[in-house]
């Protein structure tokens, strides 16, 4: 199977996934397998808040992928209308088509993320948080977060010492 690529209204590919599934539904497509749009959960504190907050956010802001029977199914017409789409990428006249088997990795990576998601979600760290290093070379060692860039957090151990980056997995609360 063959799949397109839609281009969609950065921040509206749920809403198209939603509509749809909904679609298919009437249409007699309802595993929902026709379509795809992989979504990166991020836990962020919202200001003003105390506890995270989980988001889904697009892991290819603006675009969502659909088979080419769901495609035909629909038509150029009924898409238009559904929320958010802009048109499927082509090249020379031509759909951008992709194979199954890259979906099936998408699907895979997706499944990590929320994994990993689901691990991390007792360290959420902020800048500030007092923190003690779990295992390691400087187990033991309390400090005080100073920034956090992706899986890394700069922390800072003593007055005397450089900040040190280190993973976050690493870390607990103090």
């Amino acid at each position: 199977m063959k799949w397109r690529i839609a281009k969609v209204m950065s921040k509206l590919e749920e809403r198209f996934i939603l509509d749809l599934s909904l679609k298919g539904l009437e249409a007699g497509l309802a595993d929902g397998r026709d379509f795809y749009c992989p979504f990166v959960p991020v836990l962020t504190k919202p200001k003003g808040k105390r506890q995270p907050v989980a988001v889904n956010y697009a892991a290819y802001p603006g675009y969502a992928f659909v088979s080419e029977a769901a495609a035909g199914l629909f038509g150029d017409l009924v898409l238009k209308r559904m929320a958010g789409f802009r048109g499927f990428m082509a090249f020379r006249g031509e759909f951008v088509l992709i194979r199954a088997c890259e979906v099936d990795q998408m699907k895979e990576h997706e499944k990590g993320w929320q994994q990993m998601a689901k691990d991390r979600a007792g360290i959420v760290l902020v800048n500030g948080d007092r923190v003690r290093v779990s295992s390691g070379m400087m187990a033991g060692e309390d400090g005080i977060v100073l920034g956090l860039f992706g899986q890394w957090a700069e922390v800072k151990f003593r007055a005397d010492w450089p900040p040190v980056r280190i993973r976050v997995e690493l870390l607990e609360r103090a």
